[in-house]
């Protein structure tokens, strides 16, 4: 069974397409997790219009109290919590998913933990650039340095990876990263160079809405490497143990 976990916010513009995108490569014994915070446009009548047995939705009440990048950690938490397949997917509300993404991540993923693929990047203007993953700069992945290394939209798990990550911490930013890197200490990462997705840049793009303190991205870039190097700890002795 697959599960594809999706968090939402007004995101009634491109959200119709890219769900269509990824219905059209589940079996019917396969589901699409749903986690809204909080939407007040049409947002859920489009997810609604869709009738599909398939689709979960799961209504989150928003914490205003939390910076944007946490409350998009929090609903990507809950949709990944309710997953219940032995592989689990990420996707963002406003992208399209490529036709083969399901088949080559799973078949990735015989040999993996967690996959990442690399993405078409779509700016406003529709003119794609390729983002490219990997590992050219491990130093640089473990302190979490420059540029993102782990975009969940481009991001497949296995239920057995997915668990030693979950429940994941409260008020946790960058919840990709978090789950790459310590999918990267835990286990193996698959890096496919090969774009899978049509990922959207636009002005309502949550990593592009928010224009945090320096202060504020400095102390939850500690925090969030004190938790997943915590986390990698407590597994590493577990697996010591006879």
């Amino acid at each position: 069974m697959i599960s594809v976990a999706m968090a939402t916010h007004n995101g009634e513009r491109y959200i119709a397409e890219q769900i269509s995108s990824i219905l059209c490569q589940l079996s019917e014994s396969d589901e699409l997790v749903i986690s809204d915070d909080g939407s007040t446009d049409a947002t859920l009548d489009v997810i609604a219009s869709f009738g599909s047995p398939q689709i979960r939705l799961l209504r989150l009440s928003p914490d205003r109290s939390l910076r944007l990048p946490e409350r998009v950690g929090r609903n990507f938490a809950n949709a990944l919590e309710q997953c219940r397949g032995s592989v689990v997917f990420i996707a963002d509300q406003d992208d399209v998913w490529l036709r083969h993404k399901v088949q080559t991540m799973v078949a990735a993923l015989q040999e993996a933990d967690v996959a990442i693929s690399d993405s078409w990047i779509v700016g406003s203007d529709d003119n794609c650039s390729r983002l490219r993953y990997g590992r050219s700069s491990p130093l640089g992945n473990y302190l979490l340095l420059g540029r993102a290394k782990y975009q969940g939209c481009c991001m497949a798990l296995r239920r057995e990876a997915l668990r030693r990550m979950l429940p994941m911490p409260s008020r946790m930013p960058l919840y990709d990263s978090y789950l790459g890197l310590l999918g990267e200490l835990t286990g193996r990462v698959s890096y496919i160079a090969e774009p899978l997705i049509l990922h959207r840049l636009h002005h309502a793009n949550a990593s592009q809405s928010v224009h945090n303190p320096l202060h504020y991205k400095l102390s939850y870039r500690l925090r969030l490497l004190a938790q997943i190097y915590r986390r990698a700890i407590e597994y590493r002795f577990k697996q010591l143990k006879p």
